[in-house]
């Protein structure tokens, strides 16, 4: 269609003689505004934008039941956000042998989505207490009885060809259904272990081979193509074999005893420059407000660690920000991810409808990672009686940061009354077709829209 568009254009260009040379220039100014945009920023854990956060210990299980009603989008103690993380259990996954609860994660994307918030899940087959197999799963597959916080538990045996089978299907049957859906902003690869985190503790013996590995990491692979998948930090060779075929990394812990891992981890397996082309995610260690009561670890550190390894999002427990530490959070949220402004845009002040006019903009990724969802550069020339849209061919995921980005191409101005429109520049989200990210700039109009100045469309004239 745009080429199509395009062809049209050179037509008119051909037959009617162009508007005025003259050249607008605009310079735009950048603000130091708090921007919450999504996919990035300090995530809810277990909760949404508006509910209570936890007073102590979080739950590791996931909500299962909803309000109907929404009080309030705004949170009391902690940043406000763009992103909910919520992970269950597969004993409430799959109760029944085969019978799968979809409507959890249904429901649970529609209320991150009444509340702003895109969904980060993960789905885990089991803790360190036991209990959450399916009681259909314990009584076929073959197990262990283990001693764990000096409790007796039922472990299963990962290398029982059932194991995969069974947890392979829940896994294929999500990504049939939720792959690539727009509220669905990850996938965590949880396929083993502990809270699904590749581990059980101090029990290496107990976890499978690689080929029962591998065969894991296969099915979410071949399941979500669309959607992104982090793997999590432990076991470095499927840690390799994930990241190698484009996966992004999550780490737990931050600010904790494993956090000083990381780095050596990260270069011993070479991810160094995963976070180019996938998110990097991180999830505090107990919570930001128990690390300030210990006096450990210094939170300025934690925070420019973060950052150095390009992080997008954290999970901070939903849990109370020290009041002390609340400006610096709000900071910190801000600078998580990408971080666009536009410097300069140059257009002509005159086009004629259906013509073709050169366009040029300088941009920069002021932040820590790319966009990882291919969102949209528009121009939408707008006034009181009419507006036309013009979308750009840009890939906005390759914009990463502190490289200077120029967007110098021609666009096809649409077939308009003539008139004086503003220019206005967004970047659209690729469901809705409705600007979502907001710039770094001043001008951000009600709608998302950055309007940077008018343009005189004149109607076409043949040539005498």
């Amino acid at each position: 269609m745009r080429a199509y568009q395009i062809f049209l254009c050179g037509i008119a260009l051909a037959l009617f003689p162009a508007a005025g040379q003259e050249s607008i220039t605009v310079n735009t100014v950048k603000t130091g505004e708090i921007l919450i945009n999504p996919g990035k920023g300090i995530a809810t854990f277990q909760h949404f934008n508006g509910d209570p956060l936890f007073p102590g210990r979080w739950s590791e299980q996931g909500p299962l039941t909803f309000s109907p009603e929404i009080k309030t989008l705004e949170n009391t103690d902690y940043p406000p956000t763009s992103l909910a993380y919520v992970r269950w259990y597969w004993n409430v996954l799959e109760p029944e042998k085969g019978i799968y609860n979809w409507k959890l994660i249904d429901d649970s994307l529609l209320q991150a989505h009444r509340h702003g918030q895109t969904l980060q899940i993960r789905l885990m087959p089991q803790s360190q207490i036991g209990t959450e197999l399916p009681e259909w799963y314990m009584k076929e597959a073959h197990g262990f009885i283990v001693t764990e916080n000096n409790q007796q538990i039922w472990q299963p045996d990962y290398n029982d060809p059932k194991f995969v089978q069974h947890w392979g299907a829940l896994i294929r049957e999500s990504g049939r259904r939720y792959d690539g859906h727009p509220w669905l902003e990850s996938v965590d690869l949880g396929a083993l272990g502990y809270w699904g985190e590749w581990h059980t503790y101090t029990r290496p013996t107990m976890m499978p081979g690689w080929e029962i590995r591998k065969q894991l990491l296969d099915i979410y692979l071949e399941s979500f193509k669309k959607t992104p998948l982090l793997m999590l930090i432990g076991g470095e060779e499927a840690l390799k074999y994930a990241t190698d075929r484009g996966t992004g990394w999550r780490a737990d812990s931050l600010g904790g005893g494993s956090q000083p891992d990381y780095g050596i981890r990260i270069a011993s397996v070479g991810i160094s420059d995963v976070w180019k082309k996938a998110p990097v995610v991180f999830e505090v260690g107990r919570t930001f407000g128990a690390h300030k009561q210990s006096g450990s670890p210094d939170i300025d550190v934690t925070m420019a660690e973060a950052l150095r390894w390009h992080a997008s999002s954290i999970n901070a427990k939903s849990s109370p920000i020290p009041k002390e530490w609340a400006a610096k959070f709000l900071e910190f949220n801000d600078r998580l991810g990408y971080r666009f402004e536009l410097r300069r845009m140059e257009y002509r002040g005159k086009v004629r409808t259906g013509s073709m006019m050169p366009l040029r903009m300088w941009w920069v990724n002021t932040g820590v990672a790319p966009v990882y969802r291919k969102y949209v550069l528009a121009i939408e020339l707008r006034n009181a009686r009419g507006a036309g849209l013009i979308r750009l061919d840009n890939d906005l995921t390759k914009w990463l940061p502190g490289d200077d980005i120029l967007v110098d191409t021609p666009i096809c101005i649409p077939n308009l009354e003539a008139g004086t429109y503003r220019v206005r520049v967004g970047l659209l989200d690729p469901f809705t077709d409705k600007p979502a990210i907001k710039l770094a700039i001043k001008g951000r109009t009600e709608d998302n829209w950055h309007d940077l100045g008018a343009i005189e469309v004149l109607p076409w004239e043949l040539q005498p």
